[in-house]
């Protein structure tokens, strides 16, 4: 074959897990249509999406997301490139937010739970339910905590839950303005 003017890495597009391993391969073409799988390719990855060795063994990175020409693959200076999308890892914790707010009694506020991995991506499609200690006020299955009037810090107050998984946060309680003001 001739000098390479076009290289292709294969697959173009992969998705894989956080910390997934896998092999690409990378084919060059000359000026007469000539394809050949060249030894001499030389890898790169976007550091932000993993590392590649000089074989084209691309590990990915921890953080889920989609990278455009997350590997490049270059030959007689000619580059192919792939687009990896790299999915969360298995189901590992819940993030609550806010996380150990502050509320005034009689008040409410709204808590949010998210499933992650072990590297803190989100994992879309788990229902999260929540429950609160009575000692902070009421909770719905949804999150919304209408707090109660015994002031104070309670940890482990509001708990969500998904499956086997469970998170807590503390609240603390705060008097509110008072409603009147009575002067003799």
């Amino acid at each position: 074959p001739g000098e390479a003017k076009k290289v292709t890495v294969i697959p173009s597009s992969v998705a894989l897990s956080v910390e997934e391993d896998y092999e690409f391969a990378s084919e060059a073409e000359d000026d007469f249509g000539n394809i050949w799988e060249p030894d001499d390719a030389v890898w790169e990855a976007k550091s932000e999406a993993g590392t590649v060795n000089e074989y084209g063994v691309f590990v990915a990175g921890t953080s889920a997301g989609t990278y455009n020409q997350a590997v490049t693959a270059t030959v007689d200076s000619k580059k192919g490139y792939s687009k990896v999308e790299i999915l969360p890892g298995d189901p590992s914790g819940i993030i609550i937010a806010p996380e150990s707010p502050t509320v005034v009694a009689g008040q409410t506020l709204q808590f949010i739970g998210q499933v992650t991995d072990d590297h803190g991506n989100e994992i879309d499609g788990f229902e999260v339910t929540f429950s609160c200690i009575v000692e902070i006020g009421t909770c719905t299955p949804q999150g919304l905590l209408i707090a109660g009037t015994s002031l104070g810090t309670k940890e482990d107050a509001v708990t969500a839950s998904s499956g086997a998984l469970s998170s807590s946060t503390g609240v603390t309680v705060i008097a509110g303005e008072p409603a009147l003001i009575q002067v003799d």
